[in-house]
């Protein structure tokens, strides 16, 4: 019903293509409202329970989901948006506001947004300190070789050839992101695996994470979370 909406009733399918992640975590969120008490909803809702007109408005809004220092309320499928470069961040949101990039949550959000909004939010989280990568011992050397090098057999790029450590105007920093923020994301562009190649998403992203060998998802995003 969340995901294809109601014929005859007026509620529209979900308001984006292919993410069928957003859609669990709303039908988890629906199923547990009947049930649950006033401080669950603030806790789950965060700062967006107060609404967007609250002290300090817009970024209120946003940290009910990344939280106030833009490390994502420890939610593994939300990203880390603090010490990422502005101009990517202001970029990332233009990308939603304007349907570029997919996601009925971000999309919603951002198109509530001016453009002096979207930068000025975006130096925000950008100036806060982010995660950084872990000192573990536990660094799997299969999965180094994909992000410092690369599978060339496979045609696969090294994930350094753009994400350097301390990412680039175009680029986000991934090294310090949660394992399961990168994981999901990355099983997310590989698409359904009853689908062929040829019908999927032919965007960068997309190809390359069907290029890294499913068995290494998990050992990739690990080592990039440093853990």
């Amino acid at each position: 019903m969340l995901e294809h909406g109601v014929k005859f009733s007026g509620m529209p399918a979900w308001g984006a293509k292919d993410r069928p992640d957003e859609v669990r975590r709303m039908v988890a969120f629906v199923r547990r409202l009947p049930m649950m008490s006033a401080r669950e909803y603030r806790l789950l809702a965060g700062s967006n329970a107060l609404g967007v007109g609250a002290a300090n408005g817009r970024f209120d809004s946003c940290a009910g989901c990344h939280g106030t220092d833009g490390l994502g309320r420890g939610q593994g499928d939300i990203p880390v948006l603090a010490g990422q470069d502005p101009a990517y961040l202001a970029a990332a949101l233009e990308a939603y506001a304007t349907g570029q990039r997919q996601s009925a949550v971000m999309g919603n959000a951002a198109a509530q947004l001016t453009p002096q909004e979207r930068v000025a939010l975006a130096q925000r989280f950008a100036a806060m300190p982010g995660i950084a990568p872990g000192r573990g011992g536990n660094r799997d050397a299969a999965a180094r070789r994909i992000v410092e090098r690369g599978l060339p057999d496979r045609q696969l790029p090294a994930c350094r050839s753009c994400h350097d450590a301390a990412g680039t105007r175009r680029f986000p920093v991934i090294d310090g992101q949660r394992a399961a923020y990168i994981a999901g994301r990355l099983r997310h562009w590989r698409g359904a695996k009853e689908v062929v190649d040829a019908r999927k998403d032919q965007a960068t992203m997309p190809v390359i994470a069907r290029r890294i060998p499913t068995d290494m998802i998990e050992p990739v995003a690990r080592y990039l979370a440093g853990e």
